[in-house]
């Protein structure tokens, strides 16, 4: 069915790096509406918030290419091209792709994760569409990827991930790097000050904000999981 040593057959492996890629960057943009969607439907509605439809939109849509925010009724349209929404959208793409190393090294199909040059090459993509389809993330936010901020450095964070897959690591440990979502709403205050989400809005608000997350947050790794091994794994394996 493929290679021995490869999880991917010889000549569809340019084809499975192309599409993980493009999941990469659907799924970034995508989290930022998401995450907007969940943010405005709180606000909005604190007394009265129903949540679970919500979540469930989000998971079953939240890796398609096609507008994510078509079939909702929320009101945030106009700031789908807000500087809030853009900068969501790069950190979001750093906190995908500085997680990498747990979802290929971690994730096994027929028992097996791609070897060390399959990994390469679904890494180095990512890194090339971000430059080529994504640039006004690196122009709008230099400072996610510079690699000189203390909050932000891809490579250190890379190889963070990286460490949390050794044999000696904790699956505990890798899931607190998984899950966390406390880098949304932190971020350099010189770069990001009046840009990133409030949690200064109300006690209620906060709490609220607090639970959906803490309860719901992992919908966004799940979804790009699956993705991955539905879409590229099997469909590319199986070819």
């Amino acid at each position: 069915m493929f290679d021995r040593n490869n999880l991917f057959k010889e000549n569809l492996l340019e084809k499975a790096k192309n599409e993980f890629g493009d999941l990469i960057i659907t799924c970034s943009l995508n989290s930022a509406y998401a995450f907007l969607l969940l943010y405005d439907l709180i606000k909005n509605n604190i007394e009265t918030v129903e949540i679970e439809e919500t979540v469930s939109y989000i998971a079953q849509n939240l890796c398609r290419k096609q507008s994510f925010m078509d079939n909702t009724s929320s009101p945030l349209v106009s700031n789908l091209h807000s500087n809030r929404c853009a900068l969501l959208q790069a950190k979001f793409f750093y906190y995908y792709f500085t997680r990498l190393p747990i979802l290929l090294n971690k994730t096994t199909f027929y028992n097996k994760t791609p070897n060390r040059q399959e990994r390469k090459a679904l890494t180095e993509i990512c890194l090339d569409n971000l430059s080529e389809k994504t640039l006004y993330f690196v122009k709008s936010f230099p400072h996610v990827f510079s690699g000189e901020s203390v909050s932000y450095n891809l490579t250190r964070d890379y190889d963070k991930a990286s460490n949390l897959t050794r044999w000696y690591s904790k699956k505990a440990e890798r899931e607190d790097f998984l899950y966390d979502y406390s880098w949304i709403f932190h971020g350099p205050l010189q770069y990001e000050k009046d840009i990133l989400p409030s949690y200064n809005e109300s006690v209620n608000f906060n709490l609220i904000m607090n639970a959906t997350l803490e309860k719901y947050f992992y919908i966004f790794w799940g979804s790009l999981r699956e993705n991955y091994i539905e879409q590229i794994c099997f469909r590319k394996i199986n070819a």
